[in-house]
């Protein structure tokens, strides 16, 4: 995998005027995908397998050909905003050799999820700090919204296709879509590399492991929205959701392997055990786990009242004044590392999470440490 991180600047013509196609118009359609709200600025292309994903501004030049169709393509970008003014760095995702032209039913899929591939990628980089500037680096759903146009140069015109339960046909003019306010800049976001290379890895090595993490993938990206019209409800159950699928958990008892499969893949970090009281319907069960353990227990309880349409509370939603999305987000990506880990003789990640100072802490660094230490040392013998 490539990832470049040089700029330049590329000049671009004023945008054209967009109408609606006619069908003689969309006979021969160009089509473009990309993801206007990542905002990175660092990397200026990455290859994933079938896909890049290329930076517009810093890439158009070498791989668009034909300056009509650059020109083009640089106009419907342009109708991106963030505070009234078009947005830069924005990425490609296209198949080889197909830098702008009709996408196939598998190239859309490819496409489809190396977006999801993105996201866990960033997820796992950026999204695993706390405090008060945490937010300066995190990316949620919307960074990877991702949008389909398509044009036609005879004629000039183009259109914008989406929406899920009502497909939204926009053109007709010259428009603009602004940025929501709570899309978030993301800054300093960054990339997992060896994340994205070990899951380009495991499509080909194992595709059906593969075809389950897309589909947790994109159980968590529903959740993951940062928008307010999107309820802590919602977020709770797209989680449980992704961990379901991902974890592939049984029907007979859920929740009792959820608690086993999050202690196992806790285990690199010593954790004092507790007694607790785990609800099981109208009773409770005195038991014995770890802070993860029992985490995962107060998770799932969460889930299950949600489902069942019962009253709660603001803490409901957290443990120990941490929220339980930030959490149930960490422990998704270690169980999804230590899921790839469980696929190659050689582990590739070594994160953890420890409990410290009543609360939790994702902890990526200092266990690839001690293992660098180890292999070190184990040559010198």
């Amino acid at each position: 995998m490539k990832v470049r991180a040089t700029m330049n600047e590329t000049e671009t013509n004023e945008p054209e005027d967009t109408r609606v196609p006619d069908a003689a118009a969309t006979l021969h359609p160009f089509h473009i995908a990309y993801l206007p709200y990542l905002f990175d600025k660092k990397i200026s292309h990455i290859e994933c397998g079938p896909v890049t994903c290329w930076n517009f501004k810093v890439e158009a030049g070498s791989r668009v050909a034909s300056a009509q169709h650059r020109e083009r393509m640089a106009a419907i970008l342009r109708e991106n905003t963030r505070a009234g003014k078009p947005i830069e760095d924005i990425w490609i995702l296209s198949t080889s050799g197909k830098e702008c032209y009709e996408l196939s039913d598998r190239d859309e899929t490819v496409i489809s999820e190396t977006r999801l591939l993105l996201f866990l990628s960033f997820l796992a980089q950026s999204n695993i700090s706390a405090g008060n500037n945490a937010g300066m680096c995190m990316v949620t759903s919307e960074n990877f919204s991702l949008i389909h146009n398509t044009f036609d140069l005879s004629r000039g015109r183009g259109s914008y296709v989406g929406g899920g339960i009502v497909r939204v046909t926009s053109g007709g003019r010259t428009t603009s879509y602004e940025a929501p306010l709570y899309v978030i800049p993301a800054p300093m976001a960054q990339l997992d590399c060896e994340l994205l290379k070990r899951l380009l890895l495991l499509r080909n090595r194992r595709p059906r492991l593969f075809r389950r993490v897309v589909r947790a993938a994109h159980a968590l990206l529903n959740g993951y929205y940062n928008s307010p019209e999107v309820s802590d409800d919602t977020r709770i159950l797209s989680l449980a959701r992704a961990f379901e699928i991902l974890l592939d958990l049984p029907e007979k008892q859920p929740r009792k392997h959820f608690k086993a499969l999050i202690g196992r893949y806790s285990s690199g970090v010593k954790h004092r055990t507790y007694s607790y009281m785990s609800a099981r319907g109208p009773a409770r069960v005195k038991e014995q786990g770890t802070r993860p353990v029992i985490w995962a227990d107060r998770f799932y309880m969460l889930r299950n009242k949600i489902i069942h349409g019962d009253a709660l509370r603001d803490a409901d939603y957290r443990y120990h004044r941490q929220s339980h999305v930030y959490v149930a987000t960490w422990f998704f990506l270690l169980a999804l590392k230590s899921l790839l880990n469980e696929q190659w003789r050689q582990p590739a990640f070594h994160d953890r999470i420890p409990w410290k100072r009543g609360q939790f802490k994702y902890d990526a660094i200092s266990g690839r440490f001690e293992a660098l230490i180890r292999k070190s040392t184990r040559r010198r013998r």
